[in-house]
């Protein structure tokens, strides 16, 4: 049940954490994303693969615990790989070249990808906690109301951050536990000092020859929590997790 000839390139980050951006840095790179893209930069197939995985195992985006608890159990893991085994391995039968695809649920599927594609090479986008949910707060109070992925908890800004701690807990706990090839990227490194890590980034992946695009970025995506101000920014700009993985606190520590 191993494709060990295939070695896409999986990108994983919670989601409004850059993973968007980091589907259009590896397209212009020459990495085949996938053939039929939403507007998300996320390949259809792939994403539905994910969102089966999640459905067997009663979770949702918002909620993926239910999925991590189970995966814990290596028979069941195996169980979730085989459900998608045999469609991945039809659907890939035309892709050629550099490949992978780009979607937030990778961060938590992630062993299962590893189960059936074990040569494959992860590219982790992070960005500050706050911004994350800053973001998803947005997108979930300004989401149409029959939107089979709205999710009434992360209007909420505290949930919002604790969906993000959990995906990134996950990704971290992924990478401690398995022997991944991976590269860790800062959303804000990359809006600030593009060309270095975008060559880090093709070097990573084993791309040569290839010319380093020239990307504009919008630097106001960065530190979007300096420009707002609330109680509840404050209280999680304070939270130990962003000082764990290299975010240094803006405010005072709680006493």
């Amino acid at each position: 049940m191993q494709l060990t000839d295939q070695k896409p390139i999986v990108v994983v980050g919670c989601h409004r954490s850059g993973t968007s951006l980091m589907s259009k840095i590896l397209q212009e790179l020459e990495v085949n994303m996938g053939n039929n893209l939403n507007k998300h930069d996320e390949c259809l197939f792939f994403k539905e693969m994910n969102e089966l995985i999640f459905d067997l195992a009663g979770a949702t985006w918002d909620n993926p615990k239910p999925l991590i608890e189970k995966m814990a159990d290596q028979k069941t893991l195996n169980l979730l790989a085989d459900q998608v085994y045999k469609k991945v391995q039809n659907h890939i039968q035309t892709i050629y070249g550099n490949w992978g695809w780009k979607d937030p649920r990778n961060s938590i599927t992630l062993p299962i990808w590893k189960l059936i594609f074990p040569n494959l090479k992860v590219v982790h986008i992070y960005r500050h906690g706050v911004d994350v949910a800053l973001s998803i707060q947005n997108r979930e109070l300004n989401r149409p109301k029959d939107s089979p992925y709205r999710s009434e908890k992360c209007k909420i800004l505290v949930e919002a951050f604790e969906v993000w701690r959990c995906y990134e807990t996950q990704i971290r706990a992924n990478f401690a536990a398995e022997n991944y090839s991976f590269l860790s990227l800062k959303f804000e490194h990359i809006l600030q000092n593009s060309l270095s890590y975008l060559t880090k980034l093709a070097k990573f992946i084993e791309i040569n020859n290839v010319h380093i695009p020239k990307i504009s970025f919008k630097q106001d995506k960065a530190w979007v929590h300096k420009v707002q101000q609330s109680p509840e920014i404050e209280y999680l700009l304070q939270h130990p997790y962003l000082n764990e993985i290299g975010y240094k606190s803006d405010s005072i520590q709680l006493q």
